[in-house]
């Protein structure tokens, strides 16, 4: 659970994780292009790992994080508002 009294602190690290899915996203997408280019001759499963461990990391670290920070956030609005 993410506690903080600053809603800038959340909304700052909500942009850091954005740019990070971002960086995460754009690697992916430049692995694709290579593997459909085949820029690799030897190793069929190399881009194939790679990518599958990038989008791990979006779905195990990232997303999570991501929805501590909506969580954080929900709650300082609520308080917020009460």
């Amino acid at each position: 659970m993410i506690t903080c009294d600053n809603p800038l602190d959340i909304a700052n690290d909500q942009m850091l994780v954005m740019e990070l899915r971002s960086k995460i996203h754009d690697a992916i997408v430049y692995a694709h292009k290579l593997q459909s280019s085949e820029a690799i001759a030897n190793s069929d499963s190399l881009l194939d790992d790679y990518i599958q461990k990038l989008d791990d990391t979006i779905a195990n670290v990232i997303h999570p994080f991501e929805r501590m920070l909506d969580e954080a956030e929900s709650r300082k609005n609520d308080r917020t508002a009460a």
